[in-house]
């Protein structure tokens, strides 16, 4: 009598099984490793390219020691260097769903407080994006790379000259866009849970930056700014990542996690 080796039904059942559960568990920490990954390399990029730019710009313009040589008027600059991007740099503006509102896309899932759970949002409105013209409430711009790779939101309630770090102004804030399928995905008319967790997030794939009047371009958390978190200044706090600090998952604060992934070495390690 030949006896025959091998698996029952339910024996195969219950493997199929316990694969499946295991994939479940490990699918969601794989993907994510995968969406920091992309996105801090993109950043790199994109500071990388906006230091470029910021350079390219002064010397065409003349500017030969700071910014104030050649856009010396307070909100002069970062139109100018919208305008530059799109023109010179084949910069593309971002369709915006605004129609006029003066808030539009949803962004940053915050705690209220100590403990909370992520359930607020605070705007992300990239209003004003059409070159050439004066735009709209306060005149910023939404512009993606010729490779499609980012975006940057030039002049986020921001445009010079009212902060500086030891007599060097601030000429313009910008947000980096590391994931451009995240762009238009929420509206104020229409926020499901599901859009608005695809919103932009600061800290995750939406970095702040500043160009400086030196041509500097300095990340959100520089130590340059000194002194203690709620100093004189809302743009200018100085990375502090613990529990309730600026980049920290605890208080839910990511405005200041720009710095954090470059001292990690261009890596998104936090927990967000």
């Amino acid at each position: 009598m030949k006896r025959l080796i091998g698996f029952t039904l339910a024996e195969v059942l219950i493997t199929v099984g316990i694969i499946g559960v295991v994939a479940a568990l490990i699918t969601p920490g794989i993907i994510e490793n995968i969406e920091r990954h992309r996105n801090a390399a993109i950043l790199q990029r994109a500071y990388g390219d906006l230091q470029n730019y910021v350079y390219m710009f002064a010397a065409e313009n003349n500017c030969t020691t700071s910014f104030a040589d050649c856009t010396p008027k307070s909100g002069e600059f970062y139109k100018k260097f919208a305008k530059y991007l799109h023109d010179k740099q084949k910069f593309r503006t971002v369709p915006s769903s605004c129609d006029g509102k003066e808030k539009c896309y949803k962004w940053l899932r915050y705690r209220k407080s100590t403990g909370a759970p992520l359930t607020g949002f605070r705007w992300f409105c990239p209003i004003g994006s059409d070159i050439g013209g004066a735009g709209e409430g306060s005149g910023e711009y939404y512009l993606m790379s010729p490779t499609g790779l980012y975006a940057f939101h030039i002049g986020v309630f921001m445009s010079d000259n009212y902060y500086n770090i030891k007599g060097d102004h601030f000429r313009a804030r910008i947000h980096i866009l590391t994931d451009m399928s995240r762009t238009g995905i929420c509206n104020l008319e229409a926020c499901a849970p599901e859009q608005a967790d695809r919103a932009p997030q600061l800290g995750r794939n939406l970095f702040e930056v500043y160009i400086m009047n030196s041509k500097k371009v300095l990340p959100n958390g520089t130590s340059l700014c000194g002194g203690i978190r709620d100093s004189w200044a809302y743009y200018c706090h100085p990375l502090d990542n613990s529990e309730s600090g600026n980049c920290s998952y605890e208080s839910g604060d990511y405005t200041a996690c720009m710095q954090q992934v470059i001292n990690d070495g261009w890596k998104i390690k936090y927990k967000y």
